[in-house]
């Protein structure tokens, strides 16, 4: 089974792009196991038996029938989780590098993830300076991580949320788009149309 993490900065379309992914069969992403924000539902890493992150990962990828949890029709090729620039620390970078985990990481315009992440509610406001401070931390986490993930033993993809809408709404992705993504993960190549992203694996650690 092939490991991959959706590698990205908040409010950059992780939701949107593991919707598509997830509608092959071969293929299962889960959503954000490091949540570090507040939330009325604790990360799967808070809540599991371990506070080792290696040892947690290890065992995630371990599951037994991943299959009959994810009520596939067929065993899963691929499986993987989103993981945001503010969840990664040097255990979880160690872990990508010393166990084969492909990474595909999905960019967005920094102006429109500062717009999706600061007013997602009635009465927010934001300073010009919160602005171009915002898109220069983004651009130095890109920077960042494209110097530790973008190397020869690394199986590593760049992607935009642009290339992947076209500036639109859609319900299925750009024919290149998808060809260039599942040639990458070395699936077969099917249309995939947008599916409920909600569910999420339920696995007990």
């Amino acid at each position: 089974m092939k490991k991959v993490i959706i590698l990205a900065q908040q409010g950059s379309g992780t939701h949107l792009f593991r919707s598509f992914m997830n509608s092959h069969p071969d293929i299962f992403i889960d959503g954000e196991w490091f949540v570090t924000r507040k939330k009325k539902n604790f990360s799967k890493f808070q809540l599991s038996d371990t506070k080792d992150k290696k040892q947690f990962l290890d065992e995630s990828f371990e599951v037994h029938d991943l299959n009959v949890l994810l009520k596939k029709e067929q065993c899963v090729e691929v499986f993987g989780f989103d993981l945001k620039y503010n969840q990664i620390d040097n255990e979880i970078a160690c872990w990508i590098n010393d166990n084969n985990v492909s990474v595909i990481h999905l960019l967005r315009n920094p102006g429109r993830s500062f717009v999706k992440t600061h007013f997602n509610s009635p009465g927010t406001v934001a300073t010009y300076e919160q602005l171009v401070l915002y898109c220069q931390q983004v651009n130095n986490n890109i920077a960042r991580y494209r110097l530790l993930f973008q190397q020869p033993h690394i199986n590593y993809l760049e992607i935009t949320f642009e290339e992947m809408t076209l500036g639109r709404e859609i319900k299925k992705l750009p024919v290149p788009f998808e060809a260039r993504v599942l040639g990458f993960l070395d699936v077969d190549l099917e249309r995939l149309s947008l599916t409920n992203v909600n569910k999420e694996l339920k696995i007990r650690y």
